[in-house]
Parts: C-alpha cells; structure tokens; sequence
C-alpha cells in the first residue's frame, strides 16, 4: 500500500497560505482535491484544524471542499470527559437529599437532629422572663428562643423545620458528591496533576466551602440569630445548583482545553485511495477517520454549555 501520493507538480502551492513551496517534504495531501487545492503545508492545516474546532468543529476532521475524511493519526489518547444532561444532574444532586430529608423530618418529632448536631449537648431552648403590666393589673411570661432548635418548638415549626434538614443533608451530599468526583478524575485521568493544575486546587476548595456553607452558617448563628439561620438555609438550598454547575462547566472546559492540545499533535496523512483502516500508518488509534475527543458522554440530548 502507497503511504504518500506522488506529487509531480513543478510549482507547488499551499492552499491555505498560499504560498510556493519548495520543499515538497512540507506539504501533504490530505483529501481528494487535485489542481492548486491539492497541497497544503502540515502546520496551515493543524491551525486550520484549531480554528474549525472552535467554531462547532466544521472542517476540523473533513475538507470542506470535497468532504473527504481527513486520516488522522492520533499520536496520544485523549481524556475522558463526563458531560451530564442538566436535568440528569439536578436529580442527581437534589433527590437523595430531598427523600433522607423528609423520612429524617417525619420521624425526628423531637428534633433529635438538631441535637445531634449540637454534638448530643442538650442546650437551654429558651429564656423566660416575667413583665408587668400595670393597665391589665397582672403578669404575663414571655419566652423567647435562645438557639435554633427553641425557635422550631416555641413557633410550631411552620416549615422551617423540613427546609433546615434539607439544607445540611444537601450541604453533605453535595460535599460528597464533589469529593468522589475529584477522586475519580484522579482514577481515569491520563494527566490528573496537569487538570487540577489548570484547575486550581484552591477554587476546587473554595466549591467544597461553598458545598459546606449551611454548617458554617449553623456553627455561627445557631445561638446569636436563630431566625436569622433558618431564613438562610431556604436561601442556600437553590444556590448548590449555581456551586454545581459552575464546577462543571469549568471541568468541562479544561478538559477540552487539555484534548484540544492533545490533537495539535496528531499526525495527518496522505489521502490514498488504497487506504485500509488500522494498516500501514502504525497508528495507536483512528477513531472515524479523527473525532477531536473520546468522550463519555451521560447527556441524554446534546449537551450545550457544567
């Protein structure tokens, strides 16, 4: 089987640069074209190739003139990037913790979590005191709560209860959640010390804080500002979606980013005719003729951007 296409021409032209090349050694031809769209020098094409990829991957694997698949050497493997449907990862994230939550909720009619919490302290739940009122002539007792478990038993609950325990179940699943994904990428990726170093092991910190803010807020308000606290764990339960997604897309990104690189390096050959898959180019892999990612992909549609 031939491995380069005779070239025969006197003059030879790169069609992207359109300049003359002497040294016939620089140029390839990579697909069907003939005449002064035959040529092109390897390094036009690679840049050709990085433009398309970030313009929706048009005529990044084909010629866009006579649509032959480009045989595309590819010198390393790429990295596996999980992609998720948006709805896929908001049940992931929100359902394990809603259904514990509720059975927790039902059967806690004593707030036993709350103390459980409290490290099994038992804290005084509220603060009596007498006033005196001198137009009724008589006395009346009013309590107040002093930590966030008084202020659940002395107002009923009135929901606040249920939103509290789902905040701290999210706040520990989604902790979890972000941990074993970070172990796992250290399992499976090719490079894991060049990924969390574009990453940033600190924003990968400051994700799992954010993951946690519903114990800061308890530790720090339990006592002083009660109310205060159980406002803010119905606030905090929407906002793990922002902490989740922006982690994903930014994970998504620098994968890419890595893959992308990756491919700079892929070799692209001579177009033959004779060509026969996986023979004669000592390949280590030719995925459909070079799709620029090897992608594990949950996303029941097509995914658009973690």
């Amino acid at each position: 089987m031939e491995k380069y296409i005779e070239m025969n021409n006197d003059e030879n032209f790169c069609r992207i640069c359109l300049e003359e090349e002497n040294n016939i050694n620089s140029l390839i031809s990579p697909c069907r074209c003939s005449g002064s769209s035959k040529y092109v020098h390897i390094q036009c094409l690679q840049n050709w190739r990085r433009v398309s990829r970030n313009n929706n991957g048009v005529g990044e694997n084909e010629c866009m003139e006579c649509k032959t698949k480009y045989l595309i050497r590819k010198n390393h493997d790429r990295e596996k990037v999980i992609k998720f449907h948006m709805g896929s990862l908001m049940q992931l994230l929100y359902y394990i913790p809603l259904v514990v939550s509720m059975i927790v909720y039902m059967n806690d009619t004593n707030y036993n979590f709350v103390t459980f919490l409290d490290g099994g302290e038992i804290y005084p739940i509220k603060r009596c005191y007498t006033q005196q009122f001198y137009y009724h002539q008589k006395n009346q007792t009013i309590c107040i709560p002093t930590n966030v478990k008084g202020y659940l038993v002395l107002n009923d609950d009135d929901g606040l209860g249920y939103m509290f325990y789902l905040s701290i179940m999210l706040s520990t699943y989604s902790t979890s959640l972000i941990t074993s994904f970070s172990l796992y990428q250290l399992k499976i990726l090719k490079n894991p010390v060049i990924f969390f170093k574009k990453f940033n092991i600190f924003y990968l910190i400051i994700h799992i804080m954010f993951s946690l803010r519903m114990f800061i807020l308890y530790y720090s308000l339990r006592f002083s500002y009660p109310f205060v606290c159980l406002m803010l764990s119905c606030i905090s339960i929407p906002l793990e979606t922002g902490n989740i997604t922006k982690g994903k897309t930014r994970y998504i990104k620098i994968l890419n980013d890595m893959n992308d690189e990756i491919a700079e390096d892929d070799s692209i050959l001579n177009w033959s005719e004779n060509y026969v898959e996986g023979q004669g180019y000592d390949m280590i892999e030719i995925d459909d003729h070079g799709s620029s990612n090897d992608e594990s992909d949950y996303d029941d549609n097509d995914e658009s951007d973690l």
